[in-house]
């Protein structure tokens, strides 16, 4: 009996070893790793952590409790101050990976030459200008030209900015493309100042600037509004849903404004191999100002006249809504894509519309018979921006020039007071979107 006593003990102690070995494990190193991996405020442990971002090139400014979370700004200026970034890439880079609070990038008035990329995964990045006319992010890539290894730039990797991320705002900033103007039908100079690829992105008071597929709207839901888009042929393009509100949408030339890429019926994730689904993809041109040459005047050796559009894929789908047309509008509205063996889709499944159009160029007398003037009901459902974008859901009121200089996320005297910025990260990194581009050659733009 006592050796069994003894047996019983050994045995409960055994098991009280367990229990305290498993609280150990469950409560005590979680909040040791936790209280390593916290951010703190001290600057330079968060820089020390935060390798291989190079913090110590330039500092931050102050972080607060914004309306939509907390915010940290980081200032860009060509000015030589000692505390703010030198290019708007280097501020970019600056920003973690898999964030999920916004970062501001004020950027001074200036001119910036050279390309800016925003990566997938840097998301709720806000670039802002204190006006489009005095704050340019400028390039003059287009494809074609040959990279440092001979092979060609594309129509993907050759604009001026390329935002992959998703939620990225921009405002007040002028995205231009310097590329010369391409000669008469040259149809092959495709020189974006913008590709669009991340979802719930918005653009407000911008300037987009160019000749040939100036503003590529790639993929996602986007808003664009009270801005001014300039070029020539396919200048608004890709498969997008995208709005533009009280915009001007301005030719350079004869040509072309939409070349929509729609190339399904339904939502086209399986087409597109993209990790998310853009719906309904569509442009809208709502409440717009549609503004060009005089016709009577332009040296030209074709039409002289702009198209609306004409269909980069078999379901491209368009509409203007309340929209003022100049007198550079071609009377028929819109155009076949058409190739040396004739239109490049039937018309089965393209959508042109319109509804309410005003002015010199509105005329419907005149319209191809396979485009389409909208009824009142039909109407509505793209002058409802918030249902058509379920814009509740991502569509902020972006920070402004006045509000920021009007807080303490700036001083005054230098524009920047240093300090250890606050921020989220996710806790898991997500796969990389994959996409299965058409058409970026062989004449398409």
């Amino acid at each position: 009996m006592l050796v069994l006593r003894v047996g019983q003990r050994r045995h409960c102690r055994c098991c009280m070893n367990y229990v305290i070995s498993f609280l150990w494990v469950i409560l005590v190193i979680p909040c040791v790793a936790a209280a390593w991996t916290r951010p703190s405020t001290g600057g330079d442990d968060l820089r020390a952590r935060q390798e291989p971002l190079n913090f110590a090139e330039k500092t931050f400014v102050d972080a607060v409790d914004g309306q939509d979370g907390i915010q940290t700004v980081l200032v860009v200026s060509n000015d030589g101050h000692p505390d703010h970034f030198v290019s708007v890439q280097a501020a970019v880079d600056a920003v973690p990976m898999w964030n999920y609070v916004r970062w501001v990038i004020f950027i001074k008035p200036g001119v910036y030459y050279g390309p800016v990329i925003v990566p997938e995964g840097k998301d709720y990045i806000t670039f802002l200008g204190e006006s489009a006319e005095s704050t340019i992010l400028t390039f003059n890539r287009k494809a074609c030209d040959k990279k440092p290894d001979g092979s060609d730039y594309t129509i993907l990797d050759c604009p001026t900015v390329i935002v992959e991320a998703s939620n990225f705002i921009a405002k007040g900033i002028t995205f231009e493309n310097s590329s010369p103007k391409p000669g008469d039908f040259d149809y092959n100079s495709q020189a974006p100042a913008v590709r669009v690829s991340g979802d719930k992105c918005a653009f407000y008071d911008c300037i987009f600037l160019g000749w040939q597929d100036t503003l590529y709207a790639d993929q996602g839901k986007h808003y664009y509004k009270d801005s001014r888009i300039e070029g020539n042929v396919d200048f608004i393009l890709g498969y997008a849903s995208a709005v533009f509100e009280n915009c001007t949408i301005h030719s350079r030339g004869e040509g072309f404004i939409t070349a929509q890429s729609r190339w399904c019926e339904d939502d086209c994730q399986e087409a597109s191999n993209s990790t998310f689904i853009t719906p309904n993809s569509t442009f809208v041109i709502l409440r717009s100002n549609i503004t060009g040459y005089d016709p009577a005047t332009y040296n030209s050796t074709g039409t002289g006249l702009t198209y609306l559009g004409r269909p980069w894929r078999e379901y491209a789908k368009v509409v203007f809504i309340d929209t003022t047309l100049g007198e550079h509008i071609a009377p028929e509205g819109w155009v076949d894509w058409v190739t040396d063996s004739g239109p490049l889709f039937a018309h089965d499944n393209v959508y042109f519309g319109e509804f309410n159009s005003s002015g010199p160029g509105a005329s419907e007398s005149s319209r191809i018979d396979w485009s389409h003037q909208l009824t009142p009901e039909e109407a509505q459902v793209y002058r409802d921006v918030e249902a058509f974008l379920d814009t509740k859901n991502w569509v902020e009121h972006p920070l402004s020039v006045e509000q920021l200089k009007g807080s303490h996320l700036l001083n005054e005297q230098n524009w920047a007071t240093p300090a250890a910025p606050q921020r989220g990260y996710r806790d898991k990194k997500f796969p990389p979107r994959r996409w299965k581009r058409l058409g970026a050659k062989n004449g398409m733009p």
